[in-house]
């Protein structure tokens, strides 16, 4: 099912801005998050050049693939939308791959728990669940000082469920406006497939977020 399919229901105008709001999402989940990977890595090279510590062939190397990466996404954001991980695999091993190279540099464990069943879902909902993860995984890595984060992914009834769940310092959901850390994004982007998306949070506890998609 196509997204512009699965959201034939709404009318021209809400189709466009939906879109719109498509599109912005997968510059912030997509090439955006490459982008940063490469800048907070050249950052990290250039500060050991100047401690006298040239690069090694690793580092430029996965320098070289956040670059290559971002490149993708910007070919896929002129030709489509589909992130181009889930042109090379289902969304299981997709989002694995992804994590092992996001976490490269930093001491934080990824574990995916994902019933096979999940595999097989239509691919507005596999991007949308990319993406989700993505971005849920990706704040845990960049913020939340996490030694654990954890994904799972079942079906209860009808519905899809996911789960992300990581040990880090967790934050204020009163102070922290709901935009920050992609927190919006990820309701947004659960809502366009008739979805909820929740977030519980508490300072020194760790993050959970859990999104609700039916089937």
């Amino acid at each position: 099912m196509s997204d512009q399919e699965n959201l034939s229901n709404h009318s021209a105008t809400e189709l466009a801005e939906l879109e719109r709001t498509w599109m912005s999402h997968e510059l912030h989940d997509g090439l955006m998050q490459w982008v940063v990977g490469a800048k907070m890595q050249a950052e990290s090279l250039h500060a050991r050049s100047m401690d006298g510590k040239p690069p090694t062939a690793d580092q430029l190397q996965y320098l070289g693939t956040l670059l290559s990466r971002a490149v993708l996404e910007g070919r896929r954001l002129m030709a489509g939308l589909r992130p181009p991980e889930l042109d090379e695999s289902d969304w299981h091993v997709a989002l694995t791959h992804w994590a092992n190279i996001a976490r490269t540099g930093c001491q934080t464990a990824v574990e995916f728990n994902l019933d096979p069943a999940t595999r097989v879902v239509s691919d507005a909902m596999q991007r949308c669940v990319y993406r989700i993860v993505q971005e849920s995984v990706g704040n845990a890595l960049r913020h939340a000082k996490a030694e654990n984060v954890r994904v799972d992914a079942k079906f209860v009834d009808s519905d899809l469920v996911i789960t992300v769940q990581d040990d880090g310092i967790g934050f204020d959901q009163v102070s922290v406006g709901a935009d920050r850390y992609g927190l919006k994004g990820i309701h947004e982007r659960a809502a366009l497939l008739d979805g909820s998306a929740t977030v519980q949070s508490q300072v020194g506890s760790g993050t959970r977020i859990e999104v609700t998609l039916p089937r």
